[in-house]
């Protein structure tokens, strides 16, 4: 080989020993193309369907074309994502509670004792990962980096999809949540006092004056929790619609 050429001999051949290198290098410059813009449009195009009305709570996830479309974007979705599930979970979760607490009788309710106890527990649960899945969604939020457009995308879909919810949700847990415990009391104590309680459809009969006055005190409190049901059912049926479910 001469000294500083880029000849190459080998054996009765020559090649230029630059050409394969020289080839990956345009190569790599030709699979170099910025499709920031694009996966921006993308991204604001599905966020203004996130906060639209006809949405509901929440909308619908993105179908994978969308979502192979939102590129660098995905991550600043996933937090959103999160929050979306939790929202969901508490929606079903108070949807059950509200259905559950439709009561006219002590003997509904007593058929439901071992329910009152899961039911209790899912509300519980559905609360506090809401709250756990809003709270690490605000945080990855506050950390995103978003030109202005974008940024004004994701504040309403934001606010439509997760806050104004999340805030709803919480509410409506409080109200809901003492309700279910009130009937998971009644259920409990009628348990105990089996062989003093008499339930028949509509009609319960108490043998032990002192059973029975215990019973009434429980039954009262549980009464008195109409008007917070009577609340929380109006305040889920203000959201935005019923939220849809993923695929």
């Amino acid at each position: 080989m001469r000294s500083g050429a880029a000849w190459v001999l080998e054996g009765r051949f020559m090649r230029f020993g630059w050409g394969l290198p020289a080839l990956a290098v345009v190569l790599a410059l030709a699979g170099c193309v910025n499709r920031e813009p694009e996966e921006r449009a993308a991204f604001i195009a599905y966020l203004e369907q996130v906060a639209a009305p006809q949405a509901g709570v929440v909308a619908a996830p993105p179908d994978p074309p969308t979502r192979k479309a939102l590129g660098d974007y995905e991550a600043q979705y996933e937090p959103m994502e999160a929050a979306h599930a939790a929202v969901r979970e508490a929606l079903a979760a108070q949807q059950a509670a509200l259905q559950a607490l439709r009561l006219h009788s002590v003997d509904e309710i007593v058929a439901r004792q071992d329910g009152w106890d899961r039911l209790a527990e899912r509300l519980a649960a559905a609360r506090t990962g809401l709250e756990q899945a809003r709270a690490a969604a605000d945080a990855a939020r506050a950390g995103m980096e978003q030109p202005p457009d974008l940024r004004n995308a994701y504040a309403r879909a934001y606010e439509h999809s997760v806050t104004a919810p999340a805030q709803a949700l919480a509410r409506i847990s409080g109200l809901l949540e003492p309700a279910v415990e009130d009937a998971r009391r009644v259920a409990g104590f009628v348990a105990r006092h089996r062989d003093q309680v008499d339930t028949d459809g509509p009609l319960t009969q108490v043998r032990d004056p002192s059973v029975r006055s215990e019973l009434n005190v429980l039954l009262q409190a549980l009464n008195g929790r109409s008007d917070q049901v009577s609340q929380a059912q109006a305040l889920l049926n203000g959201l935005a619609g019923p939220a849809r479910q993923a695929p």
